[in-house]
């Protein structure tokens, strides 16, 4: 009797922590519709998933504005790309089946950029939005030349929490700290923390854009330009020397609202500081970039 009263309650036990196990797929919750609301170094940011689609190899793309790239590939080992414009490779951002201490290359070495690896540092739960959350975090490190393993001699770039449940929750720059925070989310029609964007019927957002610092920054010979449209804008993307002779047009013509992402080859300008110039509408947004050959 006293055998089969043990087994019960190692039943119960057993049970309960398969509940508690969380799916590997919650710390990417990639629902359409789901949106992301952060404080940054840079400002305020917002990322909707507008649409997805499945490859013949049973990929999911998600996309984040209509009419261009996707963003993201989820593929069937649960592993979650960034998918960079113009660039042959994908970065393999998340591995969300990874255990503690684990690792993965992110980006490989290549002429102009060294290989980027990532590592989960700890798994642990933490009370996050109104209840105990599963919480992974990653550490992102560059390598040396030719390393192929995090050792002594790698730089550590970054650090990403990720949260049961909602995603994306914080990211901390190694060499300034706290650089990108969740303020709030809408994840499959729950509202997690604080919302303070008014969204429209269709879900996009009722303010005008941003531009962020490309990267990387000093390039050589190819940089990367992020920049986020909170409304449907007819927009015009302009790089500029430091005389304000316009070098470059990288785009100009109508883009729905959403992240959006471009790359500029400088290979055959000067070195030198340049200017990229974001006009939408009656708003225009610059950023310095130095191309150093």
């Amino acid at each position: 009797m006293k055998s089969k009263i043990i087994y019960f309650f190692l039943l119960l036990s057993f049970q309960f922590l398969q509940a508690q196990t969380p799916n590997p797929l919650d710390f990417f919750p990639s629902a359409i519709g789901n949106y992301w609301e952060y404080t940054t170094n840079y400002g305020d940011r917002f990322r909707t998933f507008v649409k997805d689609s499945i490859a013949e190899d049973g990929s999911k793309y998600i996309f984040l504005a209509e009419g261009v790239e996707p963003w993201f590939k989820i593929d069937s080992n649960l592993c979650v790309y960034v998918v960079p414009f113009g660039i042959n490779f994908e970065w393999k951002l998340y591995d969300l089946n990874a255990d503690s201490a684990d690792t993965w290359m992110v980006r490989p070495e290549t002429a102009n950029s060294l290989r980027r690896e990532a590592k989960v540092n700890a798994i642990y739960d933490s009370f996050v939005f109104g209840r105990i959350r599963s919480v992974r975090e990653i550490d992102y490190w560059d390598l040396q030349m030719g390393d192929t393993v995090i050792n002594q001699f790698s730089w550590p770039i970054e650090t990403e929490f990720l949260v049961e449940g909602i995603g994306e929750y914080q990211t901390w720059s190694a060499e300034s700290g706290p650089t990108r925070i969740l303020r709030g989310c809408i994840i499959d029609g729950d509202t997690l923390g604080n919302i303070t964007t008014d969204l429209m019927d269709d879900g996009f957002l009722k303010l005008d854009f941003e531009l962020v610092q490309n990267y990387p920054n000093p390039f050589n010979p190819s940089t990367t330009i992020e920049f986020n449209l909170l409304k449907d804008e007819e927009i015009n993307l302009t790089i500029y020397d430091m005389l304000g002779r316009k070098v470059a047009i990288l785009h100009k013509g109508y883009l729905r609202a959403g992240d959006h992402r471009v790359q500029w080859n400088a290979e055959g300008f000067a070195s030198g500081l340049y200017i990229c110039r974001l006009q939408a509408g009656e708003f225009t947004r610059s950023i310095k970039m130095l191309f150093a050959k």
